[in-house]
C-alpha cells in the first residue's frame, strides 16, 4: 500500500499496487456526464437521465470529479447517440451536459487526473530522478519525471496522478539534515508549451534621447526643404507663363472672333 498526494489538503489517497493487475475494462455500456453549466449532484444528474430516457434504468451515477459523472446506459444505440451529439439539455433542473464514452468499471467510485507539474526550489542535491520522485509524490503518484528538466534551469517537472491537479498548488515544506527547505508545486494547464519554450527574448535596447533630436531635426530639415522646393517651383512656374503672354503664346480663339488681325 502506497501514500500519495498527502502534501496538499484533500488530495491524499491510497494506492495498491498488485502485480500483473491493470486497470480493468467493463462491458456495460459505460458513458462519463461532464457537467458544463448548472448546480448537479448524483442525484440531479440520475432524475435527469431518467426524465429524458427511461425512468425505470437502473443508471447507477456516481460522481468522479468535480464536474463529471459516471454512469450506466441501458444499450449501446443510445450511449453512441448521445456521444456524436455536442451537448445535451438536461430540463428538469436546467444542466446541460457533454457525454463520452468510457471503459471504467460502473463499480469505480472515482477516477484520478493525469497531468504535469513543476517544482520550483528543487536544490541540486535532489535534482535526480529518485529525489524528485520522492518530492512529487506529495503532489500524487509519480508516472515520470522529466530528466531533461533536471539539468537545466527551472522548475523540475513530473507528471502524476491526483485527485484534482487545479489543487496541487502551494507550498510544502521538507527538511534535508534537519533543515527546512520550501518546494513550490503548480500543475501546468493542459496543452501548457512551457517545457517546449526558451528563455524570453531580451527587451529592445532603451532609446537614447540624443538619437530622437536627431530623428525630429531630420524630419524639420525634411519639411523645411520641401516647402522652399515647393515655393521656388511655383515662382519658376510663374514666371515663364509671364514670358509666354508676352511673346504671344497660348492665347485661345474664342467662336465668332479671330484674335489675329486679316490679311489686306
Amino acid at each position: 500500500m502506497h501514500l500519495y498526494g498527502f502534501g496538499f489538503p484533500s488530495q491524499g489517497f491510497h494506492c495498491l499496487k498488485l502485480p500483473g493487475v491493470t486497470k480493468s475494462n467493463s462491458d456495460e455500456h459505460v458513458g462519463v456526464l461532464k457537467i458544463s453549466s448548472g448546480d448537479a449532484d448524483a442525484r440531479k444528474v440520475e432524475e435527469e437521465l431518467k426524465h429524458l430516457i427511461d425512468a425505470s434504468w437502473a443508471w447507477n451515477v456516481k460522481r468522479i470529479t468535480d464536474s463529471e459523472y459516471i454512469a450506466t446506459f441501458p444499450n449501446k444505440m443510445i450511449l453512441d447517440t448521445l456521444s456524436r451529439s455536442s451537448g445535451v439539455t438536461l430540463a428538469k433542473y436546467n444542466l446541460t451536459a457533454t457525454v463520452s464514452k468510457s471503459s471504467m468499471n460502473p463499480m469505480a467510485s472515482s477516477m484520478l487526473q493525469t497531468g504535469w507539474i513543476q517544482m520550483m526550489g528543487v536544490l541540486g542535491p535532489t535534482r535526480n530522478v529518485e529525489a524528485a520522485t520522492l518530492i512529487a509524490e506529495l503532489a500524487g503518484e509519480v508516472l515520470a519525471i522529466d530528466e531533461v528538466s533536471l539539468i537545466r534551469d527551472g522548475p523540475v517537472r513530473a507528471k502524476i496522478r491526483a485527485r484534482q491537479l487545479s489543487k496541487v498548488r502551494g507550498l510544502v515544506e521538507i527538511f534535508i539534515a534537519g533543515v527546512g527547505y520550501e518546494i513550490k508545486f503548480l500543475a501546468e494547464k493542459k496543452g501548457s508549451q512551457q517545457d517546449t519554450k526558451g528563455p524570453p527574448p531580451p527587451p529592445p535596447p532603451p532609446k537614447n534621447p540624443d538619437d530622437e533630436f536627431f530623428e525630429d531635426d531630420e524630419d524639420y530639415v525634411d519639411s523645411e526643404w520641401e516647402d522652399s522646393y515647393r515655393g521656388r517651383g511655383s515662382k519658376s512656374q510663374k514666371s515663364e507663363a509671364e514670358q509666354a503672354r508676352s511673346l504671344g503664346w497660348g492665347k485661345t480663339k474664342h467662336s465668332g472672333h479671330n484674335d489675329t488681325k486679316g490679311e489686306d
